[in-house]
């Protein structure tokens, strides 16, 4: 039997998973995506594939067929969510990642991460389970991107930053070396972060300001 590959999601992010296995030669094993939230597309299929009504459905395909899973969802919570759906299971996230992206030969990339085109990730740096770096985004040597974590498109880290568990970096913004993004922070659109972000904050600006707790 023939390993297939199941996209848990059914929007937006769930499709630009699909668009990087294509470019990798493997959209051909795409056999499907799921509907996770119930609140999918009102046809019966995502980019030509077919559409499963929930996780119950996948849970019942799952006992008859070879499946990699690759979480396809844009919000670091319900990625969160599904990655501990699946650890009760046992099944283990592949990655989706684009060969465009320039990643250094010793950077580590845990399970159910999805990297984007044209994203660089350079050496020592370590990548978490779930996360997404997305189109063109940068890490600079030596960061860490904890799980659940989010690069929007063209985001920026320079070097030895660590963006911390479910914390989500706008498009455009950029973060100077050497600074923690706390845990479940949001770092707005273009904003400069010249200083540590406490976690569950806001931050927007250049530069960087905490403009409210979340």
């Amino acid at each position: 039997m023939d390993r297939q590959i199941v996209i848990l999601g059914s929007g937006a992010h769930a499709r630009v998973v699909h668009d990087i296995l294509l470019a990798c030669g493997e959209g051909q094993s795409v056999a499907a995506f799921v509907d996770v939230d119930g609140d999918g597309p009102g046809g019966a299929s995502v980019s030509g594939r077919p559409l499963m009504s929930g996780l119950d459905e996948f849970d019942r395909y799952i006992k008859t067929h070879d499946v990699t899973a690759i979480i396809g969802h844009g919000n670091n919570s319900r990625r969160r969510a599904i990655m501990g759906w699946l650890d009760q299971r046992g099944m283990e996230a592949g990655n989706a990642v684009h060969p465009s992206a320039v990643i250094s030969p010793d950077v580590d990339i845990a399970p159910g991460t999805t990297v984007s085109a044209g994203a660089v990730i350079l050496t020592g740096s370590r990548i978490g389970r779930a996360v997404i770096i997305n189109t063109a985004a940068t890490i600079d040597h030596d960061c860490v991107v904890d799980d659940f974590a989010q690069l929007a498109p063209g985001a920026h880290l320079a070097g030895r930053v660590h963006v911390q568990e479910g914390a989500f970096i706008g498009i455009g913004a950029a973060v100077i070396q050497n600074l923690t993004v706390g845990r479940g922070c949001v770092i707005g659109a273009g904003a400069a972060v010249v200083r540590a972000a406490p976690e569950h904050t806001l931050v927007i600006g250049v530069p960087g300001r905490v403009r409210r707790q979340l």
